[in-house]
């Protein structure tokens, strides 16, 4: 790693090991609501819960802005079916699709 002329930490580098931290401490909370989910087996709602299904498809919203932003889609394989989802509240429209 070559450091800055006053030898301090890269900005870049600091803003990356927060964001891999950050991401650790998230797959680490999704593996604990793996095993949690566990319980939608005894609950009486079934099918009708929109809990999961919600939680879902937020985090299918943020894989998608993920690799629109940075451009990843030719990492993914091309899924043959168009999923569309509107994102509203951030002052406009912005649409993402997958699978084009």
């Amino acid at each position: 790693m070559t450091l800055p002329a006053n030898n301090s930490m890269c900005v870049v580098e600091i803003e990356t090991k927060k964001i891999q931290a950050a991401a650790a401490e998230m797959m680490m909370g999704l593996r604990r609501l793996k095993r949690v989910l566990r319980a939608c087996d005894e609950c009486g709602r079934g099918d009708t819960c929109h809990i999961v299904a919600k939680f879902n498809q937020q985090i299918q919203i943020a894989l998608t802005q993920v690799v629109t932003e940075w451009g990843l889609a030719d990492n993914f394989q091309k899924v043959p079916t168009l999923q569309v989802f509107v994102l509203r509240g951030d002052g406009g429209d912005n649409e993402y699709r997958l699978g084009e």
